[in-house]
C-alpha cells in the first residue's frame, strides 16, 4: 500500500473500497487502517467518504469510534480536524449511531449540530430524530416533527414515507397516545402510502397499548389480503393486543399457526403471550408455558430477563406478590448454586443468570402494590448478593414503596443513598418528588425539583404530579392549579395523569366549576381519560367529597401516575 502515492486516488473509489470493506465482518476494520493510512499520507478525505465510514463504524457496534470520525471531520484544520462540513447524510449517518449505542443526549446533540448549521432537512434525517425522541421520552416533539413532515409538499424530501409514519406511530404509542397513532395510520392510508408489515405491526402495538384486540386482528387480516406475509414482528404485534385484553387461547392460537407456517417465535413473541396468560390470570398454564416454549416443537425458546420481568410484573399487576416471590425465588436459587460452582472451579462468584436490574424492579414493584415495603427496599440487598448494582429504577421503586408506606425518613436515606451511588436518573428524583407530594410537603418537594433542575434532568409529567398533589394536600389550590401553567412553560404537555391530579384538586378544594373546566381542556387537548378520570368526574358531580375522600382521591392520583411512572421501565429497555 506503501509504494501507491495517496494524492493519486480518488475518494469517489475510495467509498466504494471502504464500504466494500465494511460489509464483511472480517474485513471491516480494514477499512480503519485504510483511512488512517490516508490520512497519515497527507490524503485529504471528503465528506461522502467521511460519511461512509462512520455508517461502517456504526454498522459494526463501534458508535464511539463512528462518532470521533464525525467529530474530527467537522473539527478545524487547527484544532487537527479535516474541517469538512458535513452533509444531511453524514448527520443522520451520526444521529443513528448515536442512536444504535443508547446515546441519546449525544443523538440529540448531533441534531443540534445540524440545525446550528441550517442543513436542508430529509425524510431520513427526520424519521432519526423522530426515533431518539421516542426513546427519549420527549413524544410531543417527535409527533411536532411528523406533524412539520406531513406538511410538507407532496414529493418533497421532507413528506413521509412509510417509514416515517410507522416511526410516529411507534412514537405516539410509546408516548401513551395510541389513538394518535391510530390517526397516523389513517393518514398514511388517505395519503396513498402503501404500509409495509413493520407499518401493520405498529398499528397493531398502538391497538395493544388501547386493549382493543379486535382491530389488531382486523389488521392482520388486512395484511394478509395485502400479500404481505406475516413475520415474527408482525405475529407478536398481534400476541400483544390479545395479550392486553387478557385473550390467551386466541394468543396460543397464533403461535400454534406461526409454528405451523413456518415462523417461529422469538423470546419476544412467548413474552407477550405469557403477559396473555398473566392477564388472564391462568397462572398454572403460564407455568407450564415456560417449560414448553423451550421444546425443540415449541421453537426452543429460552426464556431471558425480558420474560421472567414481564410475568412478575403481571402477577405485581394482580397483587400476586406470593407468587412473584415463589418465581423469583426459583431463579435467585439458580442463580446462587452457580454463582457457587463457578467459585468452587474458577474462583470467580458472579453469575446472576436472567437476574438483572429489570428483573429485580419488578419483583420490587410486586412487592409494592402488594403493600410490601420492607420487602421491596429489601431487594437492594439481595441484588447485591447476586451481583447485580442497584440502578436509578430500583431506587425509584424502594423509595416510592417507603413514601406510600409513610416511611418519609427511610424514603429520604434512599435518596440520598442513589445521589450518593451516582444511581439517581429524571426517575428518581420523580419518584422522591411523589413522595413528598403524597406526604403534602411542598417546601420540599419544590426544593427536589429545583435539585432535578441543577443535576440536569428536565422534569417531565410525573414530577409536575407530585408537585400538584404536594400544594394540593397542603391546603393551597392555587398553587396547585398554577404548577400547569408552569408545565407549559417548560414545553411539557399535560397527559392524563397530570390532569387526573389538577381535577382532583379541584375537587378537594370544591373548586367544581374549575374541574369542569379541566375535563373540557382535556377533551380540547385529545387526551383519553382512564378509568381514575371517570371516578373523579363522578365526584364531581355529586358536588361535594368529604374532605377526607377528596384527601384520598388526590393522593389517589398521584399513586396512579406513579404506578404509570413504573411502566415505563419496559418502554425505556430496563425490562
Amino acid at each position: 500500500m506503501n509504494s501507491v502515492p495517496a494524492g493519486s486516488l480518488d475518494n469517489r473509489e475510495l467509498d466504494k473500497l471502504v464500504g466494500t470493506l465494511g460489509r464483511n465482518k472480517a474485513t471491516w476494520r480494514r477499512a480503519l487502517v485504510l483511512s488512517q493510512w490516508l490520512q497519515d499520507s497527507g490524503h485529504v478525505l471528503d465528506d461522502r467518504l467521511c460519511t461512509t465510514l462512520i455508517r461502517v463504524c456504526s454498522e459494526h457496534g463501534q458508535a464511539m469510534t463512528a462518532l470521533s470520525v464525525y467529530e474530527w471531520m467537522k473539527a478545524p484544520a487547527a484544532a487537527g480536524g479535516a474541517a469538512l462540513s458535513p452533509t444531511v447524510y453524514t448527520y443522520t449517518a451520526a444521529m443513528r449511531a448515536a442512536l444504535a449505542a443508547g446515546l441519546l443526549d449525544r443523538a440529540l446533540a448531533v441534531w443540534e449540530d445540524a440545525q446550528a448549521a441550517e442543513c436542508p432537512l430529509d425524510c431520513r434525517l427526520c424519521i432519526t430524530y423522530i426515533e431518539v425522541c421516542s426513546r427519549k421520552g420527549l413524544g410531543e416533539r417527535a409527533l411536532a416533527m411528523y406533524g412539520a413532515m406531513r406538511a410538507a409538499p407532496k414529493g418533497s424530501k421532507l413528506a413521509p414515507t412509510v417509514h416515517a409514519y410507522t416511526a410516529a406511530m411507534r412514537a405516539a404509542t410509546e408516548g401513551g397516545a395510541w389513538q394518535k397513532a391510530l390517526d397516523i395510520w389513517a393518514d398514511m392510508t388517505a395519503a396513498g402510502v402503501l404500509p409495509t408489515g413493520h407499518a401493520f405491526a405498529a398499528a397493531m402495538s398502538a391497538c395493544a397499548a388501547g386493549s382493543n384486540w379486535q382491530q389488531a386482528v382486523a389488521l392482520f387480516e388486512d395484511m394478509c389480503r395485502a400479500g404481505i406475509k406475516p413475520d415474527v414482528v408482525s405475529c407478536t404485534a398481534l400476541i400483544s393486543a390479545l395479550a392486553a385484553a387478557g385473550q390467551w387461547q386466541r394468543g396460543e392460537s397464533v403461535v400454534q399457526w406461526m409454528l405451523s407456517t413456518g415462523v417461529r417465535p422469538n423470546v419476544r413473541t412467548y413474552t407477550a403471550l405469557l403477559t396473555a396468560l398473566g392477564n388472564a390470570r391462568q397462572w398454572d398454564r403460564a407455568q407450564e408455558m415456560l417449560g414448553l416454549m423451550q421444546q425443540p416443537s415449541w421453537g426452543g425458546v429460552a426464556p431471558n430477563s425480558y420474560t421472567y420481568a414481564a410475568l412478575l410484573k403481571c402477577l405485581g399487576e394482580c397483587g400476586e406478590w406470593r407468587r412473584a416471590e415463589a418465581l423469583f425465588g426459583l431463579l435467585e436459587r439458580q442463580a446462587l448454586a452457580a454463582a457457587a460452582a463457578r467459585s468452587s472451579s474458577t474462583g470467580s462468584s458472579s453469575s446472576h443468570g436472567v437476574i438483572n436490574e429489570g428483573v429485580l424492579s419488578a419483583l420490587m414493584m410486586a412487592y409494592e402494590r402488594g403493600g410490601k415495603w420492607r420487602e421491596a427496599v429489601g431487594v437492594l440487598a439481595r441484588a447485591s448478593l447476586l451481583g447485580v448494582v442497584p440502578g436509578p429504577g430500583m431506587f425509584g421503586t424502594a423509595i416510592s414503596a417507603a413514601g406510600k408506606a409513610g416511611q418519609l425518613a427511610l424514603a429520604d436515606a434512599l435518596f440520598v443513598q442513589a445521589r450518593g451511588a451516582g444511581a439517581a436518573d429524571a426517575s428518581t428524583y420523580e419518584s422522591m418528588i411523589g413522595v413528598l407530594g403524597m406526604a403534602g410537603d411542598p417546601a420540599r418537594a419544590e426544593l427536589v425539583f429545583r435539585a432535578m433542575q441543577a443535576a440536569g434532568h428536565v422534569p417531565g409529567e410525573y414530577a409536575f404530579c407530585g408537585l400538584i398533589a404536594a400544594h394540593s394536600l397542603a391546603g393551597d389550590a392555587v398553587s396547585a392549579m398554577r404548577v400547569r401553567q408552569r408545565l407549559t412553560a417548560a414545553g411539557c404537555g399535560a397527559g392524563v395523569h397530570v390532569y387526573n391530579a389538577l381535577i382532583a384538586a379541584a375537587d378537594r378544594a370544591g373548586l367544581y366549576d374549575k374541574a369542569l373546566e379541566l375535563l373540557r381542556c382535556m377533551r380540547r387537548d385529545g387526551v383519553a381519560p382512564d378509568a381514575l378520570t371517570q371516578q373523579l368526574a363522578a365526584d364531581i358531580g355529586r358536588k361535594g367529597a368529604a374532605t377526607v375522600e377528596g384527601q384520598q382521591i388526590t393522593a389517589a392520583a398521584l399513586s396512579a401516575a406513579m404506578a404509570a411512572a413504573g411502566t415505563l421501565l419496559i418502554r425505556s429497555g430496563v425490562f
